[in-house]
């Protein structure tokens, strides 16, 4: 993942859940398409995280008027 930019802080964790996921023994599918499937939940993540903090400054916005 460092190839593409992605810093391993940011893929341990995610990749802890896919192998929880995944009952730790399937590496196939996680290395499946060039490593695909983590890839796209670091980005599902980061959009999330994207997502929560957009709606806490919205919610703060409010909390101010």
């Amino acid at each position: 993942m460092r190839d593409i930019g992605i810093p391993s802080k940011t893929v341990k964790p995610v990749l802890r859940k896919l192998l929880e996921l995944y009952d730790d023994d399937n590496w196939a599918l996680i290395e499946e398409e060039s490593y695909r499937a983590l890839a796209d939940a670091i980005f599902e993540q980061q959009d999330s995280q994207k997502d929560a903090k957009i709606k806490e400054e919205g919610d703060n916005e409010r909390e101010v008027w």
